[in-house]
């Protein structure tokens, strides 16, 4: 995939290091859980992509799609949606 010249970096949500540290326990709970939710969209984005190909080859040939496959694209498509 190619890169759009120009295009911004993202601001990373994540407090630095010390910022860290200075965060009551219950706010850094709230830290964590929130980047948890963060990674778990961010890795069902990726396998929906990286699994993208299964839906072509079954609107092309008919294949079908096995159904270890759709049920992962279904709890992906879920948690990609929180």
């Amino acid at each position: 995939m190619s890169k759009v010249l120009f295009d911004p970096e993202p601001e990373s949500d994540f407090l630095p290091e010390d910022d860290f540290e200075s965060l009551s326990d219950e706010q850094k709970a709230a830290a964590v859980a929130m980047h948890d939710g963060y990674h778990r969209v961010l890795a069902a984005k990726q396998y929906l992509t990286q699994t993208d190909w299964y839906v072509s080859r079954k609107s092309e040939t008919g294949t079908a799609i096995p159904e270890n496959v759709l049920a992962l694209r279904a709890q992906a498509r879920i948690d990609a949606s929180e």
